[in-house]
């Protein structure tokens, strides 16, 4: 499931699951609205940034396109390696 927070985002997720599709993926990945977003207590803030780690699942796997420049241009709000 993926939370979305305006219609952009919305956008974008349906473009990477149609991509998906195309190629003969079967998705079954839901798109929801977001809600109320409560923040964790602050011993849970900045986890990878605080172990010095990057997250393993946030990792860029080519799975759309052949090759890593044909990823689609889509920030990644974990990556602490610019921070």
């Amino acid at each position: 499931m993926v939370f979305v927070s305006n219609p952009e985002e919305r956008a974008v997720i349906e473009g990477l699951i149609g991509r998906l599709q195309a190629r003969g993926y079967r998705v079954a990945t839901r798109i929801e609205a977001a809600g109320t977003f409560w923040p964790a207590e602050d011993y849970h803030q900045d986890y990878y940034r605080r172990k010095g780690q990057e997250p393993y699942c946030h990792r860029p796997v080519p799975r759309v396109e052949e090759g890593p420049s044909k990823r689609p241009a889509i920030p990644c709000p974990w990556n602490y390696s610019n921070a």
